[in-house]
């Protein structure tokens, strides 16, 4: 049983205090505070013993969250119910922080009477406690809703309330697993094993039916020499460092909502899920397990004053992979008095705080080496106590599964509200990489990426064919320079040019943003989010109502700088290469078929070049309607992805450097005998008609280019 529970702050504040035996005083508060918050030495242990009474205590963030009870009690319990609480304030309001903890503690200690009993949990499901504490006033329960509430702790599905509508339905479901690997200095395993877990968020109306699958086949077995059960699975794609065809999983625990009976007749996890963020699933793997990453290191003392260490670091998985936010702590001796670093990649620094280099890399592929050099200044101590060298540690994110667990199907039925699976946006991430099925409500409209590229290409092809008689139909700033830096257009007439372009996009994003006003309120309720939906899944609550993307291009994740820049550069390239290639009287196309070629060619371009960065192409189409959703309510974090420089690099500098080289190439590689300057051209009653090898082609008789005056 529990004592008292305790949330300090970083200083050693009490935030809330609840005390449920007597045996528990003042003097608990002051003894956790001195002894472990303001110790002298971090304090390691999860469990501090002071005077006969038992802290058990969790940190999250600047705040430390205590139990204190001077019983024998089963320490897994008490840390669960830690874990459990951080998870229902988590629910409530988001982030466990100081601020909104002060903001909500009335409602923390409601959640306190509910959950802890006589300092025994008696309840800790979200679901079950938000029928009944709410953030919001409280009216009288009618006997209806007494009955229902009754039911609801007491019934068959007490983790799920009846009732539940969302405009939209939504399910994510998340793999997650954690390595811990502890090897020699020769590089021999020790031990090794993958903390697996399950996370799911469902946003389902009524009360739906989920199934999902996990690798191909799936059967259960007691081992010989043990009484603990494990789960054999059949993968016969594991990834190519495991040799085994199957996976077995040590330890498996469900979430109350999974029928146990239809995992083991039919293979497959089937259940009701509760309303929000829950853990459906936790396992542990022990054996056959892929690490992603490899650390080789080389310590040699050069007398007592002076070290030297190399850490040599290799990624093990796919090069198609990418690993993020990686970070390796290298431990140093305590008398260490300065570090010399250099790295080949990313970035290091010494912490004396906690005796150790941190190096961070922001990504890494897959199949690379990469290695950290550190030159260190000792003290000359008095002390012959050899040091111990703590083991390096180190962080990352990869979408790759150790164990080669896979999700296979999700699948969703409901019945009375007659909706399954395909009426469900369903975001899964299986061994950690994205898999986005969106699916429209109304299965006669569907919207994929080849659609969007189509209407791009619709719309330029209506564009060139109403334009062209008049200016040319360039469309693009790109396209102007291009033109105008290989003479087939006059620099006086660009920046009139630029400014139609520019302020026509800045008009059509007007036009789209007022025909779909309602619509965009009705998506995002009226937040206008402009972040990309990429990063959907790190931040659901804000980004899952993007609609930022309608206005303007946003780059994919993994994305840099340099890597935005080059993709618009190579990207404009082939459009400007293929507008002067397939309008060129050599090529021997009728000038009729232009604008539909051409609109292909977009459509083309879109498709090919839509992953990285959403395929800008056009420097008016980007920035006007960024500017555009600045002011219409999105912010200035429109022109924040990649460090804030996305919309230079992709939107301005890579498509103009494109579109000038695009002119050139065809014409120092196919065309380079015809003569393409201005200046020699024969004006014909305000009309500039410019010169072109002749072909056997009648419509080559037409003028390639016309500019009005």
């Amino acid at each position: 049983m529990i004592g008292g529970l305790f949330i300090y702050n970083h200083k050693g504040e009490v935030l809330i205090s609840r005390v449920y035996r007597d045996d528990i005083g003042r003097n608990a508060v002051d003894a956790f505070r001195v002894n472990v918050i303001h110790a002298r030495q971090q304090v390691r242990s999860p469990v501090t013993n002071l005077a006969r009474t038992s802290f058990f205590h969790v940190k999250r963030g600047n705040l430390w969250l205590a139990a204190v009870t001077k019983q024998n009690v089963t320490a897994a319990m008490v840390f669960e119910f830690l874990l459990k609480m951080c998870d229902v304030m988590q629910s409530y309001f988001g982030k466990i922080s100081e601020e909104n903890v002060k903001n909500n503690f009335v409602l923390i200690y409601e959640l306190l009477d509910e959950i802890l009993d006589f300092g025994y949990p008696q309840n800790t499901d979200t679901g079950i406690l938000k029928t009944f504490i709410t953030q919001q006033g409280v009216k009288s329960a009618t006997k209806e809703e007494q009955a229902q509430i009754t039911s609801q702790v007491t019934g068959q599905i007490g983790w799920r309330r009846e009732g539940i509508k969302y405009r939209r339905n939504e399910l994510f479901l998340d793999v997650l697993e954690y390595v811990n690997l502890l090897m020699s200095t020769q590089g021999q395993v020790l031990s090794a094993h993958v903390a697996g877990k399950v996370v799911m968020k469902s946003y389902l109306s009524g009360m739906p039916e989920c199934k999902f699958g996990i690798n191909d086949k799936i059967t259960m077995e007691n081992k010989s020499k043990s009484t603990t059960q494990s789960a054999i699975l059949d993968d016969s794609s594991r990834p190519a460092t495991s040799s085994k065809s199957s996976i077995a999983i040590d330890d498996c625990q469900f979430h109350q909502c999974v029928k146990l009976s239809k995992f083991e007749s039919e293979h497959a996890i089937s259940f009701i899920p509760p309303d929000g963020e829950y853990e459906l699933m936790r396992y542990r793997i022990t054996k056959d397990i892929s690490f992603p990453f490899r650390i080789i290191p080389l310590v040699r003392e050069v007398g007592r004053t002076k070290m030297e260490v190399k850490v040599v670091l290799k990624s093990n998985f796919k090069p198609s992979l990418i690993g993020q936010k990686i970070e390796v702590k290298i431990p140093t001796p305590l008398n260490t008095s300065g570090v010399q670093l250099i790295c080949m990649k990313g970035k290091a620094k010494y912490k004396a705080s906690e005796n150790a280099i941190v190096w961070r890399i922001k990504r890494m592929a897959g199949m690379k080496e990469t290695q950290l050099s550190a030159e260190i200044e000792l003290l000359l101590t008095d002390t012959k106590k050899k040091w111990n060298r703590p083991p390096i540690s180190m962080n990352f994110e990869v979408p790759f599964a150790p164990s080669g667990l896979k999700v296979r199907y999700l699948k969703v039925f409901e019945s009375k509200l007659n909706y399954n699976d395909h009426d469900v946006i369903k975001w899964m991430i299986g061994d950690g990489a994205i898999a986005n099925y969106l699916l429209n409500r109304n299965s006669k409209v569907g919207v994929d990426l080849f659609s969007v590229a189509f209407t791009f290409g619709i719309g330029g092809m209506i564009g060139i064919a109403a334009a062209s008689p008049i200016s040319g139909a360039h469309l693009n700033p790109a396209v102007t320079l291009g033109f105008a830096s290989i003479g087939r257009f006059p620099f006086r007439k660009v920046a009139h040019y630029l400014l139609g372009q520019y302020l026509g996009a800045f008009l059509a994003a007007v036009t789209v943003f007022a025909v779909y006003y309602e619509g965009i309120n009705a998506f995002d309720n009226g937040n206008h989010v402009p972040i990309y939906m990429a990063q959907m899944h790190s931040n659901p609550s804000y980004a899952e109502m993007a609609t930022g993307g309608i206005f303007s291009t946003y780059p994919s994740p993994w994305m840099s700088i340099v890597g935005t820049l080059v993709d618009q550069i190579v990207a404009t390239f082939a459009l400007m290469f293929g507008i002067i290639v397939l309008t060129h009287p050599r090529t021997g196309l009728p000038a009729y078929l232009h604008p539909f070629i051409l609109g292909m060619l977009i459509c083309g371009m879109v498709v090919a070049f839509g992953l990285n960065c959403g395929a800008a192409l056009n420097p008016a189409r980007d920035l006007s309607p960024r500017v555009f959703q600045a002011l219409a309510g999105y912010g200035m974090d429109a022109f924040k992805p990649t460090n804030s420089l996305y919309w230079i690099t992709a939107g301005i500098i890579g498509p103009h450097i494109g579109g000038i080289l695009g002119a050139w190439a065809p014409n120092l590689v196919l065309f380079y005998e015809v003569d393409n300057s201005i200046d020699n051209k024969e004006e014909n009653g305000g009309k500039i008609e410019m010169e072109r090898t002749p072909s056997s082609n009648d419509d080559a008789n037409k003028p390639f280019l016309v500019v009005k005056e």
